[in-house]
């Protein structure tokens, strides 16, 4: 049996489908072949590049659902969502919404330079059995990690690191500021507004009512709404600073009793760090948030009229 001899072509070889064909059959096979994995191997690493980027632009999810992660304590819910804005963290009790962490607003601000956090590459993994949710947000020369942890039935606490990740030849920023504004409604639950809204020093508090927003005007000339529960946040940490909380809008309704009350549905919170040193984790700051339910069965009684610090 004779054995043909191996043979080489180059592609210049064949410039046209003419020129394929006019060569001879074995040649043929050869470049075909030898041509047909080659394009194949591109698609395939055109399409997987393709696939991964877009994958991390929306922020991908080891570990746990891709719609959302929900952990639960006695009536206390804490819910983070994957696909949407709100609800990163949010939390609810007893079907209640208490509040919601909304990352499109969010934004890191470096040396001045304000980058949104919704716009960086994010992961995001789970513990079950410790009720928590890690998100790394990272982008270009630094990394921030999240960790939210439902406590117990009463507590959520949600932790900040900073990693300041320089390419070589720049120097770390010498001020990191983050900007976490969180909302009264969840993504899944609309029904409630923060009533008597009170902030002092790096704690806010308010009582919560079971009225939506947009029928707050009903309120007005009654008696004092029925709270269902207490919230408080309270912020800690080395990135804790004058005026770490601000309060959104705050709206004024007459009393029957010829007193004020006063609504909000918006909050943001602000860690600033000062020279975090190149590729170490530095706490920026932790977010306790409580509730305590006005009673078992969160009927509520009726609230004391308290002034806002102003």
């Amino acid at each position: 049996m004779k054995r043909r001899d191996s043979v080489t072509l180059d592609l210049r070889d064949a410039r046209s489908l003419d020129d394929l064909r006019r060569l001879p059959r074995f040649q043929r096979g050869v470049l075909v072949k030898g041509a047909l994995p080659l394009i194949l191997l591109v698609s395939v690493l055109a399409v997987a590049a393709y696939h991964f980027h877009n994958i991390l632009k929306t922020p991908p999810t080891v570990g746990v659902l891709q719609t959302a992660a929900t952990y639960n304590s006695g009536g206390l819910t804490m819910r983070y969502a994957h696909t949407e804005g709100l609800d990163r963290p949010g939390m609810l009790y007893d079907g209640w919404s208490l509040l919601s962490y909304a990352e499109p607003s969010s934004t890191l601000t470096l040396d001045g330079e304000t980058q949104p956090l919704w716009n960086a590459y994010h992961g995001v993994k789970s513990n079950p059995a410790a009720r928590q949710l890690y998100t790394t947000i990272s982008g270009d020369g630094w990394q921030l990690l999240q960790v939210a942890t439902l406590v117990n039935d009463a507590t959520v606490t949600v932790a900040y690191t900073f990693i300041a990740q320089p390419q070589a030849g720049q120097a770390s920023p010498a001020q990191v500021t983050l900007s976490m504004p969180i909302y009264a409604t969840t993504s899944t639950a609309t029904n409630t507004l923060w009533y008597q809204p009170i902030i002092q020093d790096a704690t806010f508090q308010a009582q919560l009512v079971p009225v939506a927003p947009a029928n707050a005007a009903m309120l007005a000339s009654g008696p004092a709404p029925q709270s269902v529960g207490t919230l408080t946040l309270a912020l800690s940490g080395p990135g804790v600073a004058a005026g770490a909380l601000t309060l959104g809008a705050l709206h004024t309704i007459p009393l029957a009793n010829g007193a004020q009350g006063n609504w909000a549905t918006a909050l943001t919170t602000r860690l600033t760090l000062a020279h975090p040193p190149a590729d170490q984790p530095v706490a920026l700051g932790t977010e306790t948030i409580t509730f305590q339910p006005a009673n078992a069965s969160s009927t509520g009684g009726p609230l004391p009229i308290v002034t806002p610090a102003s």
